[in-house]
């Protein structure tokens, strides 16, 4: 395993990933049990697709659990924020260079 891309040389490795594809889990509770069961560590952290963190979330989670061993669990603030339209997200999605974008429109999807 190398380093985070645009870590310094010195940055420790990204931990190891496993996969678990589990057609029988029903629900995203259940996925998140089965990924306690697998995982090796004290803390974990679940993020859904639409979760953005903040560049020091980490850093600063990790603190908080420092400060505070007998915690159970600790969270951060969560914003809500509004979705970026369609473009934004495309150009993100490193599609700028597209010469259509479609999306489903108000009235339903697109035929």
């Amino acid at each position: 395993m190398g380093t985070l891309p645009g870590a310094s040389s010195g940055a420790a490795a990204p931990p190891p990933l496993r996969y678990c594809r589990a057609p029988a889990l029903r629900g995203l509770a259940a996925a998140r049990n089965r990924a306690m069961e697998m995982a090796a560590g004290d803390i974990w952290l679940f993020l859904d697709d639409d979760v953005v963190l903040e560049p020091d979330y980490l850093a600063a989670l990790l603190r908080a659990y420092a400060a505070h061993p007998e915690a159970a669990g600790i969270s951060g603030v969560i914003t809500n924020y509004r979705r970026p339209g369609i473009a934004y997200r495309a150009w993100r999605a490193g599609l700028a260079d597209a010469r259509c974008i479609a999306a489903p429109s108000r009235s339903g999807p697109l035929p």
